[in-house]
């Protein structure tokens, strides 16, 4: 029951525990500068704002060495290439890939059904087609709310759990 609960609460309890962490690394850098007499408030403020700057640098760095690594892709891609195809060249894994071909193959061939028999003739007026009838679903395109929705719901959880980490901070 215990494991339940703490599951089905861990939106609030993980961002709790990030706040209870984060407090505990933060107070003696907090408690120095108050020393200094600067004061609580302006204390708080310089070790919060030393701390998200420290978060946004690592973050940008982390998003250019990124864009960096994906504006370099084409000039590597040759190389990649080759690598591939002396992997499926030969070797263990050309055998792996051989020796599953076969069996999918074998079942494949195994669970067909068998073909119409030649001496029974179809029912002509039985109430089901001869052939299965093919069914297209079509979506509609997506309203602007909905458009809204899906760019802006992966970012619902983050910015929760960064809420939740101010007010329980």
């Amino acid at each position: 029951m215990t494991i339940a609960a703490l599951y089905l609460a861990r939106e609030v309890l993980v961002p709790f525990a990030l706040a209870v962490l984060s407090a505990f690394l933060l107070t003696p850098v907090v408690l120095r500068l108050e020393r200094l007499r600067l004061g609580r408030a302006a204390s708080v403020a310089i070790v919060v704002l030393f701390s998200l700057s420290l978060v946004g640098g690592i973050g940008w760095i982390a998003v250019n060495q990124l864009v960096a690594v994906v504006t370099e892709l084409p000039a590597y891609s040759e190389n990649i290439h080759a690598k591939l195809d002396s992997l499926q060249g030969g070797g263990a894994f050309k055998k792996a890939a051989d020796s599953i071909r076969e069996v999918t193959q074998y079942l494949t061939a195994a669970a067909a059904p068998p073909g119409p028999n030649p001496r029974k003739p179809a029912a002509v007026n039985s109430g089901t087609p001869a052939h299965p009838l093919s069914v297209e679903v079509i979506d509609h395109p997506p309203s602007a709310l909905q458009s809204l929705g899906n760019m802006l719901g992966p970012l619902a959880a983050p910015l929760g759990t960064a809420l939740m980490l101010g007010v329980a901070a």
